[in-house]
């Protein structure tokens, strides 16, 4: 299968502040809003890459064919990698933003760390070794 990225999409309890979020801590450009099935979305860019925003009910019909309809399973963590794993952490401390894995070096050079995002969304920053 041949496949690539298209977008990564989530569920907010409060898409303003979600929205607000996304673009003061990380850097997140708007693109576009939209109402999709009676809910607003909203379509962002962050390093390269779609992500949706909705503020779409807990209880949906099931449109994705999936025999679960909790909204509580599907994406674990993204990751955003930077080259300097310290100063971005340093960054993003001064937002207040939650961290919840202090960096951490893997082997291989690999440093990660994790933070916490609106509705509990797992965020990895990763710095590979060059």
């Amino acid at each position: 299968m041949n496949c690539s990225l298209d977008h990564l999409h989530f569920r907010c309890s409060n898409l303003q502040d979600s929205v607000k979020w996304f673009k003061e801590t990380l850097g997140a450009e708007e693109r576009f809003k939209a109402e999709v099935r009676g809910n607003p979305l909203v379509g962002m860019a962050l390093a390269g890459t779609t992500f949706l925003l909705s503020a779409a009910p807990l209880q949906t019909p099931n449109v994705t064919g999936s025999s679960s309809s909790s909204s509580n399973y599907g994406l674990w963590h993204f990751g955003l990698k930077v080259p300097n794993l310290e100063e971005a952490i340093t960054y993003l401390k001064s937002k207040n933003v939650k961290i919840t894995m202090e960096p951490t070096l893997l082997p291989g050079g690999v440093k990660i760390s994790f933070i916490e995002g609106p509705d509990d969304i797992s965020i990895e920053i990763i710095e590979r070794a060059s």
